[in-house]
């Protein structure tokens, strides 16, 4: 028997998350952004963890990530939401939610 997993298991390490901004269907420079974060929550609704955030690149693909550190970055399995927030110039908001898959971690699944 073959299983596949397209995600991270609960406890995955070094998981990157990306977060692309949008305005109106369109991409944002984000590259004068001087505060970058994500924010999880579990899929019961409380926050997991809100992380600073990289850009992927320079910023002007409005592209973002963390990485997971911990095991407990990803404790539970299920459906969970993140949001982006960024800060540059005049302008402070967050990404509408988005949702990621954490599966159950096959070691634990007997």
């Amino acid at each position: 028997m073959t299983t596949t997993v397209d995600g991270p298991q609960v406890g995955t390490l070094n998981w990157k998350l990306l977060s692309t901004v949008y305005r109106n269907g369109v991409v944002v420079n984000i590259s004068t952004a001087t505060v970058k974060r994500i924010t999880a929550s579990r899929p019961d609704g409380t926050e997991a963890w809100t992380k600073d955030a990289e850009f992927e690149t320079d910023g002007t693909d409005g592209k973002i990530y963390i990485l997971t550190t911990s095991e407990s970055d990803l404790d539970t399995h299920g459906t969970w939401r993140y949001q982006a927030y960024i800060e540059m110039g005049g302008y402070k908001g967050k990404t509408l939610p988005e949702t990621f898959e954490v599966y159950e971690n096959l070691e634990d699944a007997d």
